[in-house]
């Protein structure tokens, strides 16, 4: 039985036909993959028990040949070719595959290298000059005074905020190893009752897509505000991660959040007899609720600050230990931002829960 063979034919692809009966008169079975190459004549070559077997189509004689460990490719000419048989020169040893792998976050990490030094540039120069600080450039085929400088275009400043935004997003796709169950496209909701100040032109949906970019917020008038979120499925959560845009393209870093709570909806019997247990052993040390409570039984999961001034945006933070080791399960959680950073009170909470992101032990 054939085991694989190549076609050689001078005048491009051998005739479908003769070669499809020779297969089967020679293997007794369906045809193997075929690789088409061009040489002298329709020759065919087929492996079998140690030896490279070579049939000419039309005429059918076959010539058997022992190989051995040299890789050697020999070629054969039909008796009424003008060309003699002929050998191929030795082929390069086989070398086993490289196993080493560039890591997954050099790229991202040189993207965010050369682009802060693009900006550091930028603004040693300014710094140097008299002019106020803004981020200008000066184009090298003009001629200007002394101390003028041109502002950067819109087209300019949007390439670059598009630049940051991809960076990031890939460095969350890299960073992250598990489900995020508040991720609109996984299936996570909010929850309407639960959430402050919404409308068709107000959407809450966009604090929870996977789409981080300048102007995609929702606004937020009033502090302390809060937004509910249903996640994808009931969980027992560790970890909470929270997103805002980069210091280097927000509007005003002064919105963004800084004191934060994150509530779990106490539900089912079972929860409920944990909770109360709970409570009973490690009573809280003030009581209170979430901006709004919708009569559910509310669990202070985490308390936190986000910190604008991080090197990094996407930051993580741990669910209280007791709740971890009670393994509560939670399926709508409470997102409370108790305060920004200094913003007056309207508030725009640009995807600042921008993949509210839970780890789970199982």
């Amino acid at each position: 039985m054939l085991t694989g063979f190549e076609i050689y034919s001078v005048k491009g692809f051998v005739e479908f036909e003769p070669l499809f009966q020779f297969l089967q008169d020679v293997s007794g079975g369906p045809p193997v993959p075929i690789s088409f190459l061009h040489s002298d004549h329709a020759l065919m070559g087929g492996t079998s028990n140690g030896k490279l077997n070579i049939w000419d189509i039309y005429s059918r004689k076959k010539q058997p040949l022992a190989l051995d460990g040299s890789r050697k490719i020999t070629r054969f000419a039909s008796n009424t070719s003008i060309s003699s048989d002929r050998e191929e020169p030795d082929l390069p040893p086989l070398t086993a595959p490289s196993t080493s792998r560039t890591p997954a976050f050099l790229p991202t990490a040189l993207a965010i290298f050369l682009l802060l030094a693009a900006l550091g540039i930028h603004l040693l120069r300014i710094s140097n000059s008299s002019s106020p600080l803004s981020l200008r450039l000066r184009l090298p085929w003009r001629s200007e005074p002394a101390g003028t400088e041109l502002v950067l275009s819109p087209a300019l400043k949007t390439a670059i905020e598009e630049l940051v935004i991809s960076t990031v997003h890939a460095e969350r796709i890299a960073r992250r190893g598990l489900p995020d169950y508040a991720l609109r496209a996984n299936g996570g909701r909010v929850a309407v009752k639960l959430t402050s100040g919404h409308s068709r032109d107000n959407d809450p949906s966009v604090a929870i897509d996977d789409d981080v970019h300048a102007g995609k917020c929702w606004k937020i008038d009033t502090l302390p505000s809060q937004l509910g979120i249903r996640l994808s499925r009931m969980i027992h959560p560790t970890h909470v991660t929270v997103e805002h845009l980069p210091a280097e393209i927000a509007v005003d870093m002064d919105r963004a959040p800084k004191n934060v709570m994150l509530w779990g909806a106490v539900d089912g019997a079972h929860n409920k007899e944990l909770f109360a247990a709970l409570m009973a052993a490690q009573p809280p040390a003030q009581k209170r609720a979430p901006t709004i409570v919708r009569g559910q039984l509310w669990a202070p999961l985490a308390t936190f600050i986000y910190d604008i001034h991080a090197d990094n945006p996407i930051q993580t933070f741990p669910i209280s230990q007791p709740f971890v080791d009670t393994r509560l399960a939670f399926g709508v959680v409470a997102v409370e931002v108790l305060d920004n950073w200094g913003g007056d009170s309207t508030f725009n909470m640009e995807d600042v829960v921008g993949n509210i992101g839970f780890e789970t032990d199982g």
